[in-house]
């Protein structure tokens, strides 16, 4: 018997490389590897096991190959998008009524991004409490999460109150990314109002008013009120140098990590979102966009989004949606990116937006708005909806060879 044993190829036996018999250790791989001395029908059934377990398993691997790869598709990651909130209007109110509907009846969204202009006018306003906690109590009860961008109503007075806001989850960075849906979105927030160098400007023309003061008081003598006023004209002055070098700082600091960031992303989708847009349909008189700030914008970011292939940019700053056409038409690696403008939720200027811009896919004004966001592997739905509860436009964005491109568009 144990002649016969030792004349069978030890390779021959559908077994794997490394078996525990539990009598011994033993190597498929190994020649000179002898069989457990195992006498009588109890080898037999030991092997009969062994090769039983075998086949169940390829039997397995096989019917998992076989079942629809719709069995395995991860679950959509949703969630909701607002912008220029910052005032409580009845516009702001019926939207927030309206994401409450939506989560209850439709899909429950976890998180939403707030496009900048978290408080007006100056960032503190009335207060967080008045402006954000009170109006979207019921959201934050249900443990939604909010991810802020600033906005050019934010800076100066509100900027730190706003960066150090544990419920919008900035922590004190003026740009910062975070990923969701196990990895299958990567999102990155911009400062854009440092980009824009709209801040700059603005404080440059205040510090030109309070050197006009300060030569005009110096000139004329300087009584005990008048050193008052000079005190506080060079404290604002200083406060001005300040925001001015802190801004040059952001807006040098963020190109680099935005593009190292986007480089080094592994994310399935990127999604990009800021306050100021770059491809605005209000390109009329009193919008937005053609603004000199915004072209400037538009040369120093769109560069970086093609070639590091971001598929997704969302916005506000004009109070109206559009979405784009894919921009740039002639990319230079063949990527475009979609850009939505969605600055209509608590506020709207009507008379600005214009329908005749070649890039602008879609724009509707006078009404307030929200988007709902449903991301999966194969494609981005993008959703505008109305304070009203009507929905506004529905389109996607779907991967071809790597690409986005805009595809299902719908207008009802």
């Amino acid at each position: 018997m144990s002649n016969q044993h030792d004349n069978l190829s030890r390779t021959n036996l559908p077994i794997p490389d490394r078996t525990r018999t539990g009598l011994i250790t033993y190597d498929a791989k190994d020649p000179d590897t002898k069989f457990p001395p195992i006498e009588g029908k109890e080898m037999y059934f030991r092997y009969f096991r062994l090769i039983r377990r075998k086949l169940v398993l390829h039997v397995l691997l096989a019917t998992l190959m076989l079942v629809p790869a719709a069995s395995f598709v991860q679950e959509p990651l949703v969630f909701g998008v607002i912008g220029d909130s910052g005032l409580v209007t009845p516009g702001l109110l019926g939207v927030i009524r309206e994401m409450k509907n939506y989560r209850n009846q439709r899909a429950k969204f976890d998180f939403v991004l707030m496009l900048g202009d978290n408080v007006y006018q100056d960032g503190i306003g009335p207060g967080l409490q008045k402006v954000f906690e009170e109006p979207f109590a019921d959201l934050l009860k249900a443990g939604v999460e909010f991810y802020a961008a600033l906005g050019n109503h934010d800076i100066r007075r509100g900027t730190d109150l706003q960066l150090n806001y544990p419920k919008w989850n900035m922590k004190g960075r003026h740009f910062y990314s975070f990923t969701k849906g196990d990895g299958l979105v990567e999102f990155f927030a911009l400062d854009s109002t440092a980009l824009s160098g709209e801040a700059k400007s603005l404080v440059m023309l205040e510090k030109a008013r309070l050197d006009r003061q300060k030569a005009e008081l110096e000139r004329n003598g300087v009584t005990d009120q008048e050193k008052r006023e000079l005190a506080k004209i060079n404290a604002e002055l200083g406060e001005d140098v300040e925001f001015i070098n802190q801004q040059e700082a952001i807006d040098n600091e963020q190109l680099v990590w935005l593009n190292d960031a986007l480089s080094a992303s592994k994310a399935r989708w990127k999604v990009v979102f800021l306050h100021h847009s770059i491809y605005s349909a209000a390109t009329k008189f009193g919008g937005h966009g053609r603004q000199r700030s915004l072209l400037r914008l538009r040369s120093l970011l769109e560069p970086i989004f093609v070639n590091r292939g971001v598929d997704l940019v969302l916005a506000g700053h004009d109070h109206h949606y559009d979405r784009s056409t894919l921009q740039p038409t002639a990319s230079p690696n063949r990527h475009r990116v979609q850009y939505v403008t969605a600055g209509a939720s608590a506020l709207l200027r009507v008379g600005v937006v214009s329908q005749k811009n070649t890039f602008t896919a879609k724009a509707v004004a006078g009404v307030n708005s929200f988007l709902v966001v449903r991301a999966t592997t194969d494609a981005i739905q993008i959703e505008a909806i109305g304070g009203d509860g009507k929905t506004l436009d529905t389109f996607a964005v779907v991967k071809s060879t790597g690409k986005a491109k805009a595809a299902g568009a719908q207008t009802p």
